[in-house]
């Protein structure tokens, strides 16, 4: 083989990047380790551009930009580099031999379009979503109901057991007064009379003051409960940092919160012990404060949980 061809073949020789790039660290008096710290990759990284062990490490664009980097710390041009280091690994469409003493490159694979298998795993992650929301909100709904229906029942059948209650008495009055009439009846003929005239009198009024007085306890006993719950009721205090769907009930029965809050917002009112609080997003709860005292923040991996809150403070 002539000079003249020699020449030829070092002429097209692909230029590695990586001796470059060491021939310019070395020039610096820079280290390995000290090449990796200001990179932020590690020092088998280093070794691998350095020697044009391209298949050890990630994809091409991850490579490229190790490449600017590197250059730009020994204070070379990147994109030049960045040519050389595409013309090396052949995705200038040529084809170029490998250096001599170096592992044999291949090129690095671009991102495969998706598989059938993907595709199938994406719709089961769409389906379970879409029912557990459609579970979710049916849950809600129907527990509501469910209580609406209970408080409706319980306060039909308050006024019926306090009129039971308030007419047990009157009956045993009225036994009474027939008791001591039927004894007047046997000492006094004329009493009987006059009794009798009265009784005739008097017992078409009953039943309207059997009525008022059902309506006059039923108005005391009310505002008995309303003072005896009032006279319990603790301040109840939450903070949010997100948005955070909460549901708040109290002792009552009553739902006394159910909606969104927005993130900055926040909750304060008095609530009857025990209180049930539920979270739509956990980690959008910033601070409970309840009777004074702060409470542990819910911790749930499915960003969904409920706080019992007792009368001595968490339950």
């Amino acid at each position: 083989m002539s000079d003249q061809d020699t020449q030829q073949e070092e002429a097209i020789q692909p230029v590695s990047p990586g001796a470059v790039l060491a021939q310019a660290r070395n020039s610096q008096g820079l280290s390995i380790p000290e090449v990796a710290e200001h990179l932020k990759i590690t020092e088998s990284y280093v070794r691998a551009i350095e020697e044009s062990t391209f298949d050890v490490l990630p994809q091409a664009a991850f490579v490229r930009g190790y490449i600017r980097n590197y250059a730009r710390l020994v204070g070379l041009s990147g994109e030049d580099l960045v040519k050389d280091f595409d013309h090396f690994i052949g995705n200038d469409g040529l084809d170029t031999p490998r250096l001599q003493g170096s592992k044999k490159v291949k090129p690095l694979r671009a991102h495969s379009t998706p598989s059938p298998a993907h595709a199938l795993a994406l719709l089961l992650v769409v389906s379970l979503g879409g029912l557990s929301y459609y579970l979710w909100n049916n849950w809600l709904d129907a527990e509501p109901a469910a209580e609406v229906a209970i408080i409706e029942e319980v306060s039909e059948q308050l006024p019926e057991y306090l009129e039971a209650v308030e007419n047990t008495p009157l009956e045993t009055d009225l036994e009474v007064e027939a008791t001591v009439v039927e004894e007047r009846a046997s000492s006094d003929p004329s009493v009987v009379v006059e009794q009798e005239s009265e009784q005739v009198e008097e017992r078409p009024e009953f039943p309207p003051i059997a009525v008022d007085s059902a309506e006059i306890v039923d108005v005391t006993a009310d505002d008995d409960v309303k003072k005896t719950v009032l006279g319990l009721g603790k301040p109840l205090v939450i903070d949010f940092s997100q948005d955070c769907w909460v549901e708040i009930k109290d002792a009552t029965g009553e739902v006394l919160v159910s909606a969104v809050q927005k993130a900055g917002s926040s909750i304060s009112l008095d609530v009857f012990p025990p209180v049930s609080v539920r979270f739509g997003n956990t980690p959008g709860v910033q601070n409970i404060v309840y009777d004074g005292k702060p409470v542990a923040r819910p911790n749930s991996s499915t960003r969904v949980a409920s706080v019992l809150l007792t009368g001595n403070g968490q339950g």
